[in-house]
């Protein structure tokens, strides 16, 4: 089974997978808005239609009241999600991205998934304003809101010496 998911997840990531430079409008946006507002950028890669830990992830941490509270003072939020028809969607912060140019588009989804590349969903990464990870998370969290919200404020915040 695990098998056949990761088979289907490396063929819907094939489908927009081609070799490109540059990004496009949403990303951007999403990183000049972060360094304005002194934020981390949070990319999750999910599945919520077909995938139950998706779903799960999405319901108990990415919707907690927790989280939400976290998140819109700390990060900028972009959420890919594969559709069961292969279709991506993307939402910054909540609000769903629609393209003005399809091939930009994927061009952009394309190049985060080479950036950042998982095994399957979900996963998720806060990155930093020059790109770099500084906090991964795959698969379901095994833990209450609280505490996942916990483990990204611990790797975000800068350690005092």
């Amino acid at each position: 089974m695990k098998k056949f998911l990761t088979s289907i997840i490396i063929a819907i990531f094939a489908i927009t997978s081609f070799a490109t430079t540059g990004t496009s409008d949403f990303f951007k946006d999403a990183q000049a808005k972060a360094k304005k507002e002194n934020k981390m950028i949070m990319l999750v890669f999910s599945g919520v239609q077909w995938c139950p830990p998706c779903q799960m992830y999405d319901k108990y941490i990415l919707k907690s009241s927790q989280f939400k509270s976290f998140a819109k003072s700390k990060l900028i939020l972009i959420d890919i999600d594969m559709k069961r028809n292969r279709e991506i969607t993307v939402s910054v912060d909540g609000k769903e991205i629609k393209p003005e140019k399809k091939e930009s588009f994927d061009k952009t989804i394309s190049e985060l998934n080479q950036k950042y590349p998982h095994r399957g969903v979900p996963y998720s990464v806060v990155i930093d304003d020059k790109g770099a990870i500084v906090f991964e998370q795959m698969g379901f969290p095994r833990q209450k809101p609280n505490q996942f919200v916990q483990n990204i404020k611990e790797k975000i915040t800068p350690q005092k010496k």
